[in-house]
């Protein structure tokens, strides 16, 4: 759909046009013309980056515009400053187009600029649950005549516990007040918002399918807790440029992650909840201007973080959900431009992985971690760097390190140059030891292979029995049993592939439940 298409005020619609914002994401196609005609609470499920700031301010606008009333009409409620920022960007100027003004408030700085500028009158606020909870306690901002409420990136409010300040700032309201909530996920608070504050609110889901890009090759590598920083360091050192993001699970791994890549000589900041808002915003403009090539975050601080760029997206904790998956990776491989992402796991995860491949239809190749000699291979070039820079003579004890080369006969100074190079680049990392799984035993793990038994539900045997049974006569381990699944006159277990013949034959003929078992390879 096109945005000629919309029945919106013509200042809206050539502000982005000009802009060059011509054809609507899938997002705000389902979500905009509905808001446009239909009153009613609405839940919006889609990831930063696929344009539902658009999807809910246009039809906010055109809202606002129609109001007989005065005051605040609309309050867009987000979980960081810079979230906040990045709507009341976007807001601002299409605000501006059609006479209306935008005030947006947060935490970090002085509340008295704010209150100046609620006083002159807003008919948007923009800010964080914290700030509007401070001015609502006030009497700096009244709500009495707000039509519309958006809970941005709701999930992440969630996780960061805001809980408390969202049912607050909902108790402020009006009962006949609209919600509209946008969330990346669904979890447990989000459905205790809807089932609670909203009535039978309109759903717009873009699917994740829609937003797993084909530009981002996808990778997984099985590889120990213990080694996965060095393991990262040799997929920096190989690639042809590292500008990404590292996903760690907690604020402590974080900060750990983060202070050992530095020690490796990366430019690397970490991000997490228990920095200052001042901080975050050293560390994040450094991010965005490259004096940082590397950010190792918390999914919750970098909920903010939007940049098109970034070649590498590395997940060093797996993921809480598969939604979490979809939404991390998709942050590279955006505006036309390539992307990698990889996935630590332990090997006991190879079934999420499965399931995120299944669920998403999507492909997630093995990978093995890149070994001493490919790192080797890449440092030469730097090498090579280093040695066209000495030929700079600028140094203050140049002529007595020049005695002492020319000292030195034509073999002592090729081992001794071999000598420094080898200790400065080759040494940190020749003796490294990396305990991860190869590509081609993971493939053999994920290699699988049906089998059907002539036994099931009605002949009064369940899974487990099923499960004992198999373990027990085919004397395998209960890694290699991959599934079991009993329908009423037939069971199908899921083996390993190197162990599915030896299988068949052990079961063929056996006994369960009762009942003698003929056991079959499914095609």
């Amino acid at each position: 759909m096109n945005i000629t298409d919309l029945s919106i005020h013509q200042s809206i619609k050539q502000y982005l046009q000009e802009n060059g914002i011509t054809q609507l994401t899938a997002i705000q196609e389902q979500a905009i013309p509905k808001l446009l005609t239909d009153r009613g609470d609405a839940h919006g499920k889609a990831q930063t980056g696929t344009g539902k700031t658009l999807a809910f301010l246009i039809p906010l606008l055109e809202r606002v515009l129609k109001s007989q009333q005065r005051g605040v009409k609309g309050l867009i409620v987000s979980p960081t400053r810079e979230l906040a920022l990045q709507i009341s960007e976007v807001a601002q100027p299409l605000a501006k187009t059609v006479g209306l003004s935008v005030a947006t408030v947060y935490g970090g700085v002085s509340i008295e600029d704010q209150i100046k500028k609620l006083k002159k009158g807003a008919d948007i606020v923009i800010g964080t649950p914290g700030r509007i909870k401070d001015h609502l306690y006030r009497g700096t901002m009244k709500l009495s005549y707000l039509e519309t409420l958006i809970l941005d990136e709701a999930d992440i409010m969630l996780d960061m516990g805001f809980r408390e300040e969202i049912v607050e700032i909902l108790q402020y309201t009006p009962k006949e007040r609209e919600i509209w909530l946008f969330s990346a996920t669904v979890k447990e608070g989000i459905d205790y918002i809807k089932n609670k504050y909203m009535n039978d609110p309109f759903i717009f889901d873009v699917k994740q399918k829609t937003v797993t890009t084909e530009l981002t090759q996808q990778y997984f590598c099985v590889v120990q807790q213990k080694d996965r920083v060095r393991a990262l360091s040799r997929f920096i050192e190989v690639a042809d440029s590292f500008y990404g993001l590292v996903f760690c699970q907690t604020k402590v791994l974080t900060q750990d992650v983060a202070e050992k890549l530095n020690r490796y000589g990366y430019k690397v900041g970490a991000l997490h909840g228990d920095m200052s808002q001042s901080q975050r915003n050293v560390i994040t403009k450094k991010f965005r201007n490259k004096q940082l090539h590397i950010l190792v975050a918390t999914d919750v601080a970098a909920r903010g973080i939007d940049i098109q760029d970034l070649t590498h997206v590395v997940n060093f904790s797996f993921p809480e959900d598969h939604e979490s998956y979809v939404h991390r990776i998709g942050r590279t491989g955006r505006a036309g431009k390539e992307g990698t992402a990889i996935t630590f796991i332990d090997k006991k995860d190879l079934s999420l992985i499965r399931r995120i491949q299944k669920k998403f239809k999507i492909s997630i190749e093995p990978v093995d971690v890149p070994t001493i000699d490919d790192v080797i291979q890449n440092r030469m070039q730097t090498i090579q760097q280093f040695v066209a820079r000495s030929t700079d003579n600028a140094h203050p004890q140049y002529q007595q390190l020049q005695e002492l080369v020319n000292s030195l006969s034509e073999d002592q100074v090729r081992s001794t140059l071999y000598a420094v190079l080898y200790q400065r680049y080759i040494e940190p990392i020749a003796r490294e030891s990396i305990s991860s799984m190869s590509e081609q035993d993971i493939n053999n793990e994920l290699k699988t292979q049906e089998l059907s038994l002539t036994v099931g539900s009605l002949d009064g045997v369940d899974r487990e029995q099923v499960k004992k049974h198999v373990l027990r006569v085919a004397n395998i381990s209960a890694r290699q049993l991959k599934k079991v699944r009993v329908i009423q006159r037939k069971t199908f277990i899921e083996v390993a592939a190197d162990v599915a013949r030896t299988v068949q034959k052990a079961l063929h003929n056996s006994r369960v439940g009762g009942r003698t078992v003929r056991a079959h390879m499914v095609d």
